[in-house]
């Protein structure tokens, strides 16, 4: 039985067998040529010469393919991801006059903090009065692994409790690790 929610086929990976994807695979295909390019050349100090070279370089690009223990995601992910974070124009400078980061974070003071909630009061932005904020956590469950009968009930009590709501709340997902 099909479940509620599909899955995004957008973050689906195209996968060739195992863990291999289609991306891996055009990468070790410019790795080979890369190494060829650079042995090929190299006549002068023999074939054998020219393939210990090739092997190598073809050796040292396919670390780019290992993946990272902490994010799962392989090095060349990574490096793309780093010089695309790097070229970006950033929005919030520090020391800007025009885009201030302390609006990143508009609280004042920390009002009551125990173990279970802490109420924060923030700057006064909003018509000059100041706003109190709550953080709630609240252990959820896997509504894939359900029924669809038991996904439908969820959702719509889901649907009913924020419909029955007269203050204004966000929800925000974190993912544990």
């Amino acid at each position: 039985m099909n479940g509620i929610i599909p899955k995004k086929l957008g973050s689906q990976k195209l996968k060739v067998k195992g863990n291999v994807t289609i991306i891996d695979l055009v990468c070790i295909l410019v790795f080979i040529v890369i190494a060829v390019a650079v042995a090929a050349p190299l006549t002068i100090i023999g074939w054998l010469g020219q393939t210990i070279i090739g092997v190598a370089i073809f050796l040292t690009l396919t670390v780019l393919l290992i993946p990272n223990k902490k994010t799962g995601m392989r090095l060349y992910n990574l490096i793309y991801f780093m010089f695309k974070f790097k070229s970006s124009k950033k929005e919030f400078l520090k020391e800007s006059s025009e885009n201030n980061t302390a609006l990143l974070m508009p609280y004042k003071e920390l009002v009551d903090n125990n173990d279970d909630l802490g109420i924060i009061k923030t700057d006064f932005l909003y018509e000059n009065t100041a706003f109190y904020i709550a953080a709630i956590e609240i252990e959820g469950f896997n509504i894939l692994n359900m029924s669809f009968e038991e996904q439908e009930r969820k959702i719509n009590a889901i649907k009913n409790l924020w419909a029955n709501l007269e203050i204004n709340c966000s929800l925000i997902k974190i993912e544990k690790t």
